[in-house]
């Protein structure tokens, strides 16, 4: 059976869209990410990532969107890779992957990465690691409030790949392994 169809979720630092993006170039496949998309809806409002997600607990419609479009876009297409955390749930016909990483080396690589912008301007591993754990419990209970699932259950995946002592490289050749590819 080839696998054409690929979903990548994962808490916020766990390297979606970077492993992604590598894994989809050694495929061959189109990359595609949620998170890039819900980044430019923020920019075009005038807010960070963390002011649009307080904005989302009260206004699920950026969000069921957001989902009818990469829902939609997923079933049209093959030969893709999509940065999704709910893409199993919305496209269970895709193999799905969950990047696991604790919420520490998720704040050093958020923090190394200098994605300022996320963090009211701080890169310090302390005040990212509260930011990130305060951020990845919003989008959490905002996706149970809005479609009763939890994206951070790994029973909902294909294939779980703990990140932590993996770098890009180790983690798309764990992935391209499972898949046989």
């Amino acid at each position: 059976m080839e696998i054409n169809r690929i979903v990548l979720s994962g808490c916020a630092g766990s390297g979606k869209t970077t492993v992604g993006k590598a894994l989809a170039e050694r495929m061959g496949y189109r990359f595609l990410s949620a998170g890039e998309l819900a980044r430019q809806h923020a920019e075009r409002l005038g807010y960070s990532i963390q002011e649009l997600q307080k904005h989302l607990a009260n206004h699920p419609d950026y969000d069921r969107e957001l989902d009818a479009y990469l829902t939609r876009w997923g079933m049209e297409n093959e030969g893709y890779v999509l940065d999704y955390r709910l893409g199993f749930y919305f496209l269970p016909a895709a193999f799905s992957i969950y990047l696991d990483v604790s919420a520490e080396v998720a704040a050093q690589r958020i923090a190394r990465q200098n994605r300022t912008t996320e963090f009211a301007n701080v890169v310090e591993p302390a005040v990212v690691l509260k930011s990130l754990s305060q951020r990845n419990t919003q989008m959490k209970n905002r996706f149970l409030d809005l479609y009763h699932v939890d994206f951070t259950q790994t029973d909902h995946y294909n294939l779980v790949v703990q990140t932590d002592r993996l770098n890009v490289v180790e983690t798309v050749n764990f992935i391209a392994d499972r898949l046989k590819f």
